[in-house]
């Protein structure tokens, strides 16, 4: 029994942390960020750069939940969406920090390389903008998913932890 209070207090330290630390860049950090940084390429890599931050450290947090949660995923049919939750969730770290945020990061690159070599327009920025636009997008829908479901994850954990179930 001790050792499931252990799980439980680590699993909600984990998610609560995730939560917070995700809410602080995207609603506080980044914000600020492009308000204060007057260059706007400046801006995006400095953007980046604390994301890939971010990416690594919510790694550190999915393998965390996984493995809790896995060593908890025979107990009860009800434990099993813990997992299940734990994985989407660690799908979406790692494809953050392992394409998302890296392809962003290039595409701005790009963008201000061809930026710099012809001051009065390129036939290719349009085509990069978009491409940034798109994927800049994606990152912003799946997050606001993964804000949601680390909500769920940790409403149904201290909820199953209520039950004892």
């Amino acid at each position: 029994m001790k050792s499931r209070r252990i799980i439980f207090s680590i699993l909600i330290a984990v998610l609560t942390s995730w939560l917070a630390l995700t809410c602080v860049i995207d609603f506080l950090v980044i914000p600020e960020v492009f308000a204060k940084v007057e260059n706007f390429f400046k801006a995006g890599l400095l953007g980046a750069s604390l994301f890939q931050k971010l990416n690594c450290v919510e790694v550190f947090f999915a393998i965390i939940l996984l493995v809790l949660t896995g060593l908890d995923i025979k107990k009860s049919s009800r434990r099993r969406i813990h997992f299940l939750f734990s994985l989407i969730l660690s799908s979406i770290a790692f494809f953050y920090a392992f394409f998302l945020t890296n392809k962003i990061t290039s595409l701005t690159k790009t963008w201000i390389y061809l930026d710099s070599i012809n001051k009065h327009g390129n036939k290719y920025i349009p085509d990069i903008q978009q491409a940034h636009q798109f994927y800049h997008e994606l990152y912003i829908g799946i997050d606001s998913i993964k804000i949601v479901l680390l909500l769920i994850t940790l409403f149904l954990i201290v909820y199953h932890d209520l039950k004892n179930d």
